[in-house]
């Protein structure tokens, strides 16, 4: 992991051990996902060092899930995993896995973000699906066509879409 300073361009790397596979800044440390083994990765940004390595299989004959995304809010650290369509959130005080909810494997979840307190998962049946602080389930909105990603900007949401498999510009609505 690399720490870039804005300001004067110089460049600090982190050891961390593990390929990397995404990162996200929140909850008072810097976090990042490794698939190999399944790992949330937490990073104190002061000392530039990892403090946890936390598992994000918790149980025995558990599907081992694959992380593609993560998104950091101000109470919780959200994991998306492809292959289980499932998002792990891990709690930032205790470091741990709190809970593992499933979006649905017929959703094809592809992108995740957080507006803060939430999680909103993008999927290519076209729908965005939220999952609030503490839930054990999904709810889930039909937005339209396959939806590529999602980006929280205060109490808005911006999906990208693509139409017949094909990335059309701008959009309606």
């Amino acid at each position: 992991m690399v720490r870039v300073d804005a300001a004067t361009r110089s460049i600090t790397s982190v050891e961390v051990r593990r390929r990397l596979a995404g990162g996200a800044a929140g909850a008072g440390a810097i976090w990042a996902i490794s698939d190999d083994p399944p790992s949330v990765i937490r990073v104190d940004p002061s000392t530039r060092s990892v403090t946890d390595r936390l598992p994000l299989v918790t149980r025995q004959n558990e599907a081992t899930p694959t992380p593609v995304a993560i998104a950091a809010g101000t109470s919780a650290v959200w994991v998306l995993n492809s292959n289980t369509a499932t998002v792990t959130r891990v709690d930032p005080v205790t470091r741990g896995v709190s809970a593992t909810i499933q979006i649905g494997v017929d959703r094809v979840p592809n992108a995740l973000s957080t507006d803060g307190a939430r999680a909103w998962v993008a999927n290519e049946d076209g729908t965005l699906s939220r999952i609030d602080p503490g839930a054990s389930a999904a709810a889930s909105i039909w937005v339209g066509e396959s939806l590529r990603q999602v980006a929280a900007a205060g109490s808005r949401l911006w999906v990208a879409t693509a139409a017949l498999d094909q990335q059309l510009p701008g959009g309606g609505g």
